[in-house]
């Protein structure tokens, strides 16, 4: 039902690291050389949204956020990596949808545990003003995500604001994947009426060394 990709994207993270610049690194002193980030799985969250005639559906992941990216400071755009969540761990504050959510006809839990965002690379990079504690910048990460074991392209936007301690926060904004490219057609009927064909994602990652 519920399918959140996202994020993302795993590699949403990767992505937007990788947007920082030589300069930037210079600055804060985090991204010199090669840098390895890993996500903190603890505060790091999803949130996704299903609208469809019959209902709107929200949901979150809050805990078993995964991933690890690589920062090349030389060419961030370069900058790979990937994030992953656990399916079991959507939560839309229904126990029965959620288990239909995570059941074969959806999801398929058992047989595709996670949904994975891998980044390939950062695009259309703005880096903003440094204060010397911490820079902020923006960029789109460009990727895949796989859902019920069936890969599909995808694009995130994402706001970064990395701090002189060498940790990130990472702002994942609204993206959409649709079902249909993953394959999850759900019981007859259902989908594009009760859950849309589309799913909207986004999310707030922290990551550090």
């Amino acid at each position: 039902m519920k399918t959140q990709q996202i994020i993302s994207s795993a590699a949403l993270s990767a992505m937007i690291l990788c947007v920082a610049s030589t300069a930037f690194a210079q600055d804060l002193e985090v991204l010199s050389g090669e840098a390895k980030m890993k996500v903190a799985t603890k505060k790091s969250n999803i949130k996704f949204t299903s609208e469809a005639p019959a209902e709107k559906i929200e949901g979150t992941v809050e805990s078993g956020i995964k991933g690890a990216f690589v920062i090349n400071a030389d060419d961030v755009k370069k900058t790979k990596g990937a994030i992953s969540l656990p399916v079991e761990q959507m939560n839309t504050g229904n126990k029965l949808r959620d288990k239909h959510m995570h059941g074969k006809d959806w999801l398929n839990a058992k047989k595709h545990p996670a949904i994975t965002f891998t980044v390939e690379s950062l695009d259309k990079v703005e880096m903003g003003k440094s204060d010397g504690k911490k820079q902020a910048f923006k960029a789109v990460a460009v990727g895949k995500v796989n859902i019920n074991g069936v890969d599909a392209p995808a694009k995130a936007g994402v706001k970064i604001t990395a701090l002189a301690s060498g940790k990130m926060k990472i702002e994942i904004e609204k993206f959409t994947v649709k079902l249909a490219d993953h394959k999850v057609a759900g019981k007859k009927g259902v989908v594009g009426n009760k859950v849309g064909e589309s799913i909207e994602i986004e999310g707030l990652i922290y990551a550090g060394k």
